[in-house]
């Protein structure tokens, strides 16, 4: 398995893993399968766009998963077409809502799913749960999980 990422995994992690850090480059010309997990920020914006699409091996499959203009989906329009990579599972889209005659929803070489799959039974009670310890966190003055800005506590 491999991965690229700005920050790499804790010493050790990597062999546990069975991961191997390396340059997008090499990570998309070797990858089988390639998935996005990336926060949507100016850097990572398009990240996935014609040149990238180009590196790929021609029966790979693309997968996103986290924000929708994290790939160009022009690009990746005509990648699919021209059968430059395989596949694609995108669980989001660069516009959202779609356009319902938007090209990837009528690909027989894609699948697209709703981004909704944290909404189980299962995920709204741990989330609920979450958030009451959350709450009695704050009421006994304790630190709290999982904060996004550390100085606002």
């Amino acid at each position: 398995m491999l991965y690229h990422d700005a920050v790499e995994l804790m010493p050790g992690r990597d062999q546990e893993l069975g991961a191997k850090t390396t340059s997008l480059d090499e990570l998309l010309q070797r990858s089988d399968i390639v998935t996005a997990h990336v926060p949507l920020n100016q850097s990572t914006r398009g990240m996935f766009g014609a040149r990238e699409f180009g590196l790929m091996k021609k029966t790979a499959i693309f997968i996103n998963t986290c924000r929708g203009p994290v790939h160009n989906e022009q690009a990746l329009i005509e990648a699919l077409r021209s059968g430059q990579i395989a596949a694609a599972g995108l669980d989001v889209l660069e516009q959202e809502p779609t356009d319902p005659n938007n090209p990837l929803l009528h690909m027989d070489n894609v699948v697209v799913t709703p981004h909704w799959a944290g909404g189980t039974a299962e995920g709204n009670e741990r989330a609920l749960t979450f958030a009451m310890s959350n709450f009695q966190r704050l009421a006994e003055d304790r630190k709290l999980l999982s904060v996004v800005d550390p100085e606002a506590q």
